[in-house]
């Protein structure tokens, strides 16, 4: 109501002198023809007031979306489809250069605005996946995310510019602001916590959990836990378990394990074939070794860096 009186002040003062008692009442017309709006039904012997507005473009609908289960709300937002059916597109351009692709999800600007066949794609913030061609099965959460990728597959990438440079294999995990940034080619790697795996380019079968994990790592089939866990390791098959200090370290190719500790002890049993102990410079402490029951067999190297006691003392 407070709307309607606004607008009746205006008109008062638009059709002066005009009784202060006439009201607008009834239905409001357009003629179809001149494209004028009529207000009202008015008393007799009062003009007719009329306005007549700057014409709206229209929009052509769309083919196929009134009859494929298709949900378009946007400029241009899914304007080239012909046969995809089950998609939702909204927001500038969303899905604009998609054809046959269906069951896509894409919300925000430019979300997804050059896929034309992929499908099954859940594309959410504005610029997400917006380079998409033909991937599938792909999860884009986060401005920026997946940007680039062109053809990328049953990939997840949750954060702020999360793979923003990859369009490889796919089957990729990246879950955090700028995980994997400059990955181009990697696949099958996890890689979890802010900045993890920024500058992997090619790396394959990586995980990587924690604060900066892996980010200037470039080798395949690491495992870093932790915070700064395998930073600027170059290598493959590393292990670093990390807090900002390398506590463990190891290589899964060579079967090696260290641990850089002032102590540590293994109670129960500790099963080798062989044993070799190698010690480091300024060793202090004791390594204790039950070897009764040890026979020929592949050497297992234990790095000791302080005291190990395994097995039992006599």
């Amino acid at each position: 109501m407070k709307n309607l009186k606004k607008l009746w002040i205006v008109f008062v003062l638009v059709v002066s002198p005009v009784s202060a008692a006439w009201i607008l009442q009834g239905h409001i017309w357009k003629n179809g023809t001149t494209g004028q709006i009529f207000y009202g039904a008015y008393p007799t012997g009062v003009p007719t007031f009329t306005l007549t507005p700057t014409p709206v473009p229209t929009r052509t609908p769309l083919p196929a979306l009134a009859n494929s289960d298709n949900t378009a709300f946007g400029v241009q937002a899914g304007a080239a489809i012909t046969n995809g059916v089950e998609n939702i597109m909204m927001g500038y351009q969303a899905g604009k250069s998609t054809t046959s692709g269906s069951s896509n999800t894409f919300i925000g600007q430019l979300a997804g605005t050059d896929n034309t066949t992929g499908s099954n794609n859940s594309f959410l913030g504005a610029d997400t996946g917006s380079s998409n061609t033909t991937g599938d099965d792909n999860t884009f959460i986060g401005q920026l995310a997946g940007i680039t990728a062109m053809t990328e597959q049953q990939s997840v990438f949750l954060g702020v510019r999360a793979g923003y440079h990859q369009d490889g294999q796919g089957q990729n995990t990246l879950l955090g602001t700028d995980v994997g940034f400059s990955m181009t080619d990697g696949a099958f790697n996890l890689m979890a916590g802010y900045g993890a795996g920024y500058n992997n380019l090619v790396g394959d079968e990586n995980t990587y959990i924690g604060y900066l994990a892996g980010y200037n790592a470039t080798g395949s089939h690491n495992v870093f836990i932790g915070e700064n866990a395998g930073y600027s390791e170059t290598g493959d098959n590393k292990l670093y378990i990390s807090n900002g200090f390398d506590l463990i370290t190891g290589d899964f190719s060579a079967k090696t394990l260290r641990v850089n500790a002032a102590s540590a002890s293994v109670t129960g049993t500790l099963n080798a074939n062989t044993y070799t102990v190698q010690t480091t410079p300024g060793f202090s402490g004791s390594v204790t070794l039950n070897p009764a029951s040890a026979t020929p067999g592949p050497v297992t190297v234990l790095n000791v860096n302080g005291g190990i006691i395994t097995g039992h003392t006599p």
